[in-house]
């Protein structure tokens, strides 16, 4: 009796063991390097998923799935036949530049899938990650609407151009509406504590920025002259372009006392430069 249940024993964690090893084997094929849990994505940015063969064999395709519940979810394409016949040997690594999709969660899986020649394979991302939604006015995309934001914004005015390279109305072109949702949106900081902007009246600055840096900058506008060029401060780029511009606003009333401009000037501000640029711009035409 005690042989009969050893041997039975022994026969049912052999045929465990089995399967264990044909799983192991069967995901080795393929391995998800990121995202792989925990990762938080925002809508509209680029994100690299990364995945790698082990071991290599004939191959057919690629294909790459995400799941906005959880990993037994409805899987939803992201890209179909990715590197059809890809020959990449064991350990390269692959990647696919995915625009995260607006489909705003906490439960995020992502799955990259296999299809060689004489099976199927994949892995899946190992926890959930989280999309959440791009703050309207950020458009850089570091979580924070603030200077930066808005000199990209004065950069792109009257561009075309895709949603959050200055644009955040969906309608393609930068303007006054999408400079409205940048100042709903717009998070005070503590403006640097130099003077570097006081820059007027030229050779002899006043103490505080103010109206009279703001013209003496915009007067030089697309030019290399270096009393307005002080952006990125320490190591101007030689041109005064929308990163002075904003290196100015942000310390706008920068004296031994700070104070920082209301959204609603910092708005007045804005449009004013903007109608200054297109004047000189339409003098330059008539000449």
């Amino acid at each position: 009796m005690l042989a009969r249940q050893f041997t039975a024993k022994r026969f049912i964690v052999t045929c465990v063991a089995l399967v264990v090893l044909q799983a192991g084997v069967s995901s080795a094929h393929v391995m998800l390097d990121t995202p792989n849990g925990d990762e938080q994505l925002t809508v509209g940015s680029e994100y690299v998923i990364r995945w790698h063969p082990a071991p290599a064999h004939p191959m057919g395709d690629w294909d790459l799935w995400y799941s906005s519940d959880g990993n037994t979810g409805t899987w939803k394409p992201i890209i179909m036949d990715l590197y059809p016949g890809d020959t990449t040997p064991t350990g390269v690594e692959l990647t696919y530049d995915w625009t995260v999709p607006d489909d705003s969660t906490d439960m995020v899986r992502v799955l990259v899938v296999q299809e060689g020649l004489s099976g199927t394979w994949d892995d899946v991302s190992d926890a959930d990650l989280s999309i959440v939604p791009m703050l309207g006015g950020d458009a850089d995309r570091d979580g924070f609407v603030g200077f930066d934001d808005l000199s990209i914004v004065l950069a792109s005015w009257g561009l075309d151009t895709v949603w959050g390279n200055g644009e955040f109305t969906n309608d393609n072109v930068v303007d006054g509406d999408d400079l409205d949702v940048l100042l709903e949106n717009w998070q005070e900081p503590e403006p640097p504590a130099d003077l570097v902007a006081d820059i007027a009246p030229v050779g002899a600055p006043n103490g505080i920025v103010d109206g009279a840096d703001l013209g003496a900058l915009l007067a030089r506008w697309k030019t290399s002259d270096p009393v307005a060029d002080i952006a990125p401060v320490g190591s101007p780029d030689g041109i005064v372009d929308g990163a002075d511009l904003g290196a100015l606003l942000a310390r706008w009333k920068n004296s031994y006392t700070t104070l920082l401009p209301e959204p609603s000037t910092l708005s007045l501000l804005a449009f004013a430069g903007v109608g200054l640029l297109r004047r000189r711009s339409a003098r330059v035409v008539r000449r």
